[in-house]
């Protein structure tokens, strides 16, 4: 549970830092409004209302239809100090909502008219002397929405790192409290993998719900929302291969541990070496008559008993043993430490049995 809840507000921190970066920073604003106008639905939108504009100037006894207005007004954009100045009034919008105050919803430049007015005349050319010089095309700003950039702003500043300090302590202490650590840093693994293939799943559902349902008038607000999280798609990539990675380690690390621990069984096997039966007095003789000295002590059958099975349990140090197999699978600490603290005979025999 505390894994879970921590990569959750990890993910809100990162996806806020994110956010105060991209869109909410005050010295990209620039950058941005270059971005957006540039983007095909914001160039769209402007492009219909700049059409709008200079339908006003278009004399009655020669009409043009939408669609002829909409092709022009994209040459008018086109103009480079046109296109710079639409990009000056994003910008200007983007850094208002910021203060939490409402952009002017129209916009009147000198060098928007111009390039409308010859952009009309290179698509009529009898319209010369029917147009005034430099005329008054205003344009509908999409700026709608822009002044929740002040509320977002407010909020990633104040907690975007804080949720981030908080997901590493609560991810570390996981680790910590859990009987486990595997099973952890697998589920861990496995949330990162989900996250990273979310983020690279939302951006382009995000951008099919700007196309078609977000309303004009928001477009600027929703397309800056859609850079930032197609921008998110590297990250992403680059969380997955940590995910990635963590999940490898879950798997290889009780792997080698188990390979360590029928190491050390192996190399314990042979530092005790070979053992044999010692000698003993009572030990019938080449000469001696088996049945004539009778049966051995309870000791010595012991021991004999004992010497047996120990020089069995040691020659079964090769890999396709039956001791090697077990011990490669299924060794624990409590078989392997009696052989730090050096192995007796009994010790061995239990282990063989």
């Amino acid at each position: 549970m505390l894994m879970g809840l921590s990569l959750l507000v990890a993910s809100a921190g990162w996806a806020g830092l994110v956010f105060a970066r991209g869109v909410l920073d005050e010295d990209q604003s620039r950058q941005l409004s270059a971005r957006l106008a540039d983007h095909e639905v914001v160039h769209a939108v402007l492009t219909n209302r700049l059409g709008e504009g200079m339908e006003r100037y278009v004399p009655a006894d020669e009409p043009m239809s939408r669609q002829e207005l909409r092709t022009v007004a994209a040459e008018a954009l086109a103009d480079p100090f046109a296109a710079a100045a639409v990009r000056e009034a994003i910008s200007e919008a983007h850094l208002l909502g910021l203060a939490n105050d409402e952009a002017e919803p129209t916009f009147n430049d000198f060098d928007v008219n111009e390039a409308a007015r010859h952009a009309l005349l290179a698509a009529r050319p009898s319209l010369s002397g029917r147009i005034l010089v430099n005329p008054p095309v205003r344009v509908r700003l999409p700026v709608d929405g822009l002044t929740w950039f002040s509320g977002l702003k407010a909020l990633a500043d104040r907690f975007a790192l804080l949720a981030l300090t908080a997901a590493a302590i609560g991810f570390v202490t996981s680790f910590i409290v859990a009987d486990e650590p595997t099973p952890v840093l697998r589920r861990g693994a496995w949330w990162i993998l989900a996250s990273s293939a979310g983020w690279m799943v939302v951006g382009s559902a995000f951008a099919a719900v700007v196309r078609f349902t977000v309303p004009s008038s928001y477009v600027l607000f929703a397309v800056a929302l859609e850079i930032v999280l197609r921008s998110m798609r590297d990250p992403a990539i680059i969380m997955a291969s940590f995910g990635v990675g963590l999940l490898s380690v879950s798997y290889l690390a009780p792997a080698i541990a188990r390979r360590r621990g029928a190491l050390l069984l192996e190399r314990a096997r042979d530092r005790l070496g070979p053992m044999t039966q010692p000698a003993d007095s009572s030990s019938p003789s080449d000469g001696d008559d088996p049945s004539a000295i009778g049966p051995l002590p309870a000791t010595a059958a012991t021991s004999t008993s004992t010497s047996t099975t120990d020089a069995e349990h040691v020659g079964m140090g090769s890999r396709l043993s039956a001791a090697w197999k077990e011990g490669h699978g299924y060794l624990d600490d409590a078989r392997v430490a009696p052989f730090f603290s050096g192995p007796t005979r009994e010790t061995l025999k239990r282990s063989g049995d």
